[in-house]
């Protein structure tokens, strides 16, 4: 096996070996980034594709689930709603029936 060596001064870089035809293997090095961006894309369309899939798959039951979310909210607001009119009532009461006011 004959090894040729080739540097292309890159300062990050990683060793890539190539058959050449005459029987030589050629040993380079080249520019690397420190992620593969095609592996990105590929992760992040795939997580995509999922999540998509997932949603139309599961979209009733989210629907179930944030207007089941949406009445508990509103029922509460109404509720401290009424909690402060009360509250309000009360102490409006109060300063009435104080004596010498």
């Amino acid at each position: 096996m004959k090894l040729k060596l080739c540097d292309n001064g890159a300062r990050r870089t990683r060793l890539h070996f190539e058959a050449q035809g005459n029987g030589w293997i050629r040993c380079c090095e080249y520019k690397t980034l420190p992620f593969n961006p095609f592996s990105v894309f590929v992760k992040f369309s795939m997580l995509l594709q999922f999540y998509l899939f997932y949603m139309t798959k599961n979209a009733d039951k989210w629907k179930d689930r944030i207007e089941t979310q949406r009445k508990m909210v509103t029922e509460k607001l109404q509720k401290r709603a009424g909690n402060i009119k009360d509250r309000k009532e009360q102490k409006r009461e109060k300063k009435l029936l104080r004596p010498g006011s």
